[in-house]
């Protein structure tokens, strides 16, 4: 009785995977073919406005990589003299009246950790405005564009514009129900 019930599924499993093969028939050949129109884009790929929001963004981390490399020259140059200072500390003792060390070459490294300090605060400080002029940039990219059909933001919901006294007015709006 066992050998009854192996015997059909063991016809049939070669006919199995043919049938699979086959096509199905087509359910909606009846159909008018319907095309979905491509979303196109009213702005052009390069706009002064994209083009500057990437550049001060790029400068802002080329500023902030010359910033933090001074401030590791200025690092490197202060422990140069600390150690000078552990191996003569008579050296380092001896001042001028204005304050300077006595010794040139002590005197010379001090003031090249000055020159490169005040670069790195110049350079950082220059890359945090930049940041701030890259926001600002990317914000304003953000106005005025039509929202494809598709995605459910809205981009005129932020509103950035110049505000009383001469400040700036930030907006933000939530669409209720689309």
């Amino acid at each position: 009785m066992l050998l009854l019930v192996f015997v059909p599924a063991a016809a049939l499993a070669p006919v199995a995977p043919v049938a699979a093969q086959q096509r199905a028939p087509d359910r909606f050949a009846t159909l008018e073919p319907r095309t979905v129109p491509a979303v196109q884009s009213s702005r052009p790929f390069l706009r002064p406005l994209g083009v500057a929001k990437w550049t001060t963004a790029a400068l802002t981390a080329a500023v902030a990589g010359i910033g933090v490399a001074a401030y590791m020259r200025a690092d490197d140059r202060y422990a140069e003299l600390e150690r000078a200072c552990v191996e003569n500390p008579a050296a380092c003792a001896e001042r001028l009246p204005d304050g300077a060390y006595a010794d040139p070459r002590l005197e010379a490294l001090y003031q090249e950790v000055l020159r490169y300090d005040e670069r790195a605060r110049l350079a950082l400080i220059s890359s945090q405005v930049g940041l701030a002029a890259s926001v600002v940039l990317f914000l304003l990219d953000l106005r005025g564009d039509a929202t494809p059909p598709n995605i459910p933001y809205d981009p005129r919901a932020l509103r950035v514009a110049p505000g009383r006294d001469g400040g700036i007015e930030f907006g933000f709006g939530v669409p209720v129900g689309r």
